[in-house]
């Protein structure tokens, strides 16, 4: 496994936003570090699940 240098992470944010792959416009979670998108996942308050198409 290489070595991770910590170090290099400036900012670490989460964005709600919502996805525009489709109509159904579902909100969901962006994590980026130092600018960068990293993950994105469903909102926990949703009243319906990520869409398949992530």
């Amino acid at each position: 496994m290489p070595y991770q240098d910590n170090s290099a992470v400036k900012e670490e944010k989460w964005f709600d936003t919502c996805c525009g792959i489709c109509y159904a416009s579902c909100p969901i979670r962006v994590k980026t570090v130092n600018g960068i998108p990293v993950k994105i996942e469903g909102q926990p308050r949703a009243s319906h699940p990520l869409c398949v198409r992530l």
